[in-house]
């Protein structure tokens, strides 16, 4: 634990950077866009292009994103001689498409955008006028060209590029020593992150992230603790070496938020101070909107974290796992009189279990059809792995997904699709 915050610092991995939309004679380009948006503009901006410009960028982003294209600034003349003017009303009329003047054929200038990335651009929608616009990609790949006719009268525009976090890219994890538990592979359920105490410069409870922006833990981690005075670290794994991966990252974190009708044994948000990076170690859990009737008794879940290998005992070093069945809410009665079927989620297999520091785990379910990993519960109670081997209480999460939204409010979570 003291090891891991000397060498450890904040950590933020920016994997974009800025290149002027005209760059000698060319203005075509491919580009990996990071945490930092990108600026794309015509020629010369801000003044006019000039005629017989063609350009093209092709953006690419980390598979967890998509891409957002916003074009404020945007004056393309839509006839080779200006503007065309709706003779009822005065207005301009933006017509993209190719069009007709007697005999001759001719097509405006113009912007097209594959939201798929195509290199064919079929799926491409085509923009001039004055008008701004907004397109989304489908997924992590977006094509934009431009054409100016050998005849243009000029125009201008300037566009932001920008990744957003695609909620349904979620549940990501490598392949299909808490107590009685192994070693984990390196990034195998990236959705793991730590609390770390500033103060003691140790990690003390575990969480799940679940937006770029937010993650689950348990309320005890968290009830009367200064926000300044602790961090969330992500893609950890060996914690004696600091940042022991590429992707190894401590966030500082701006509010806690704790369900206010579950202050003792209860489930925790915490808000990062800048966005979480999303990249092969690092990965959204998917909330169980899917899932939200189901009782997952007789279901096996997994739990990962560093928590101490035996009561009293060291913390390991390596991140650890371990599967446990989720059984019927009697057996963990007798720990705790106030389980209840609409809050709760009991565990229990003989000879593995949860121990001290497990709290706020995320008690991690598999989706047979689609692989993706959703967090079902998070841990806040039992000693199990005090003889005899106890059963572990967690807070159902189905419970608390009204309450979640509401508090990550500006962030859509996937409860629709996946993204495969």
């Amino acid at each position: 634990g003291g090891k891991y915050f000397k060498e450890m610092w904040i950590i933020v991995f920016i994997g974009s950077f800025l290149v002027p939309s005209l760059l000698g004679q060319s203005c075509n380009f491919k580009w990996t866009i990071g945490a930092n948006p990108l600026k794309i503009s015509s020629p010369y901006y801000p003044e006019n292009y000039i005629p017989g410009w063609a350009c093209e960028w092709k953006v690419t982003a980390f598979a967890d994103y998509n891409i957002q294209l916003t074009c404020t600034d945007v004056n393309i003349p839509n006839t080779l001689l200006g503007d065309v003017t709706d003779r009822l009303t005065g207005g301009r009329i933006n017509i993209c498409a190719p069009y007709n003047i007697g005999l001759m054929r001719f097509q405006p200038d113009y912007i097209q955008v594959s939201p798929k990335g195509s290199d064919y651009y079929e799926d491409a929608t085509t923009y001039c006028g004055t008008d701004s616009f907004t397109v989304t990609s489908v997924s992590n790949t977006m094509n934009i060209r431009f054409k100016a006719q050998p005849k243009s009268s000029g125009g201008r525009f300037t566009c932001t590029l920008k990744r957003i976090a695609n909620p349904c890219s979620c549940g990501r994890h490598k392949d299909y020593r808490i107590y009685g538990g192994q070693n984990a592979d390196l990034h195998d359920y990236p959705m793991l992150a730590v609390i770390v105490d500033g103060i003691k410069r140790e990690l003390y409870c575990g969480a799940t992230i679940i937006s770029p922006r937010f993650a689950l833990t348990a309320a005890q981690c968290i009830s009367g603790r200064d926000p300044s005075k602790i961090g969330l670290a992500v893609g950890e794994y060996d914690i004696s070496t600091g940042t022991d991966t590429e992707y190894t990252a401590l966030h500082r974190i701006e509010s806690t938020r704790i369900h206010p009708y579950t202050i003792l044994n209860g489930i925790g948000l915490v808000k990062t101070v800048e966005e979480i990076e999303l990249n092969i170690g690092v990965a959204l859990a998917c909330l169980p909107f899917k899932y939200i009737y189901d009782s997952f008794t007789g279901r096996k879940v997994e739990v990962e974290g560093w928590g101490a290998l035996e009561y009293g005992g060291l913390k390991p070093n390596i991140l650890q796992k371990v599967q446990l069945d989720v059984v019927d809410l009697e057996m963990c009665r007798p720990i705790d009189g106030s389980v209840t079927s609409n809050n709760n989620i009991c565990t229990y297999t003989p000879g593995k279990g949860l121990c001290e520091f497990d709290s706020g785990n995320g008690l991690l379910y598999t989706d047979i059809l689609y692989g993706r990993v959703h967090v079902i519960g998070v841990v806040v109670g039992g000693k199990s792995c005090s003889p005899p081997i106890s059963p572990v209480i967690s807070m159902r999460v189905t419970s608390f997904l009204e309450w979640i939204q509401m508090i990550s409010e500006g962030f859509e979570y996937c409860n629709t699709g996946y993204i495969d």
